[in-house]
């Protein structure tokens, strides 16, 4: 496990970035267009990937979570 600050644009955040937005596609792509889920990744992501950000093993299933309730309300005001 890295105990290393990660940078926005490291190897590694682009690793889990591309993790989380194939897994948005694959879960939410018959809800939400592609530029929507990609910005709600960005938005996620943004907030739990900073300098500060040392381990990572974990991130995508708190970015998934956070997302999950973003696609919730999505469909919320789409049905109203």
């Amino acid at each position: 496990m890295s105990e290393q600050p990660v940078a926005a644009n490291s190897k590694n955040a682009q690793a889990i970035r591309a993790r989380v937005l194939a897994e948005c596609r694959r879960t939410y792509g018959a809800v939400a267009d592609d530029l929507t889920i990609q910005s709600w990744v960005s938005l996620v992501l943004g907030r739990l990937l900073t300098e500060q950000t040392r381990v990572t093993q974990f991130v995508h299933v708190l970015a998934m979570r956070d997302i999950r309730e973003i696609a919730n309300r999505h469909v919320s005001s789409e049905a109203a």
